[in-house]
């Protein structure tokens, strides 16, 4: 590699770091055109068929008076007037589970107030299996108060 991949040297850089930096932005580079030619390739995929059932999950209301009340809802009743939109977020949090996925707890603490924002182009939904009630449980510890939780 005799050419650098930017101009800029870092104070006291050695030629051997300045090549395995070089490298290694080379690789990034590399890398980065692959992620954007799979998600060219995602986002060129056919629908896929039709949803073989009306699928149900628990939800408890955050409105609700009744502590411990748990409703059903259905996949279809995900979807709010003109948002044809679902996201739906798998949160790694299973009954057996002592806590959930870190990593997926870290991305819904900012989810959670991105919601506002993204509910006005899509209908948005956090799935686990864990029971309602502990999902909610953890998402009160958590200080998440707009996520739509469900089981």
């Amino acid at each position: 590699m005799a050419q650098k991949a930017h101009p800029e040297r870092f104070p006291g850089e050695s030629p051997r770091y300045r090549t395995a930096r070089n490298r290694l932005l080379a690789a990034e580079t590399d890398l980065r055109r692959q992620v954007e030619r799979v998600a060219r390739m995602r986002r060129k995929l056919p629908l896929g068929g039709p949803v073989p059932e009306d699928y149900e999950f628990e939800e408890q209301p955050a409105d609700s008076s009744e502590t411990g009340a748990v409703r059903r809802v259905k996949l279809s009743g995900l979807f709010r007037d003109r948002l044809d939109a679902l996201l739906i977020y798998s949160y790694m949090f299973g009954p057996q589970a002592q806590q959930p996925c870190p990593m997926c707890t870290s991305f819904l603490d900012g989810l959670d107030g991105a919601v506002n924002h993204l509910s006005q182009r899509a209908n948005l939904a956090v799935v686990a299996k864990s029971p309602i009630t502990r999902v909610q449980q953890f998402a009160h510890t958590r200080g998440w108060r707009r996520l739509r939780l469900l089981s």
